[in-house]
Order: C-alpha cells, then sequence, then structure tokens
C-alpha cells in the first residue's frame, strides 16, 4: 500500500483520538521469527 491511501485513515483516527504507544507496539508478521545459530564458512575452526 501506498503512504498516500493511508493519509484519510490516518487522519479519521486522529480526528477520534486513537493513538497507539509505540514503546509498546507489536508489529504483525506473516511468519514467525526463528532464530538460528550463524555458521562461518570461510574461516576454518580449530
Amino acid at each position: 500500500p501506498l503512504a498516500s491511501g493511508m493519509v484519510s485513515l490516518a487522519e479519521q483516527a486522529f480526528a477520534e483520538k486513537r493513538f497507539v504507544d509505540t514503546a509498546y507496539f507489536e508489529p504483525f508478521y506473516l511468519k514467525e521469527f526463528v532464530a538460528t545459530v550463524a555458521k562461518n564458512k570461510i574461516i576454518p575452526t580449530t
């Protein structure tokens, strides 16, 4: 979505005083985060 298409939604939320506390905002991701250990393939470990 383009930012220009969100102007009316932002103006409406501002007029209704619907604000989001960005300190506790959690983004919605489609996939779960999976942490992995990096493998260094350039420098061999001894």
